[in-house]
């Protein structure tokens, strides 16, 4: 798990203007979120992030139990260096929508 991690349903995290740099984590670098969710990034840097597994930066997994999607919106971020072992170099998605 990386910088940030929630498994609550409809959890809302805005993240502006931050940066982060030099981040490792299993799955998700930043941000490990499972259940519903609404994240929204705006004009943030993500400087050598990797994960080991899935989504070196994001890694969002809804329930498939059809009860809503986690909802990921960004504009504006900066990606560089920003790797995951096996899926996602930066996003890994299940069950969810991307809005860019």
């Amino acid at each position: 798990m990386g910088t940030s991690y929630t498994d609550d349903k409809w959890n809302k995290l805005t993240v502006t203007d931050c940066t982060f740099t030099n981040v490792e984590a299993q799955n998700g670098g930043v941000l490990y979120a499972t259940d519903q969710c609404d994240v929204t990034l705006t004009d943030n840097q993500f400087q050598t992030i990797s994960a080991s597994q899935a989504g070196g930066v994001f890694y969002f997994q809804s329930s498939d139990t059809g009860e809503g999607d986690s909802l990921f919106s960004s504009d504006g971020d900066y990606f560089n260096n920003c790797q995951s072992g096996t899926t996602g170099g930066v996003l890994y998605l299940a069950n969810s929508i991307l809005e860019v």
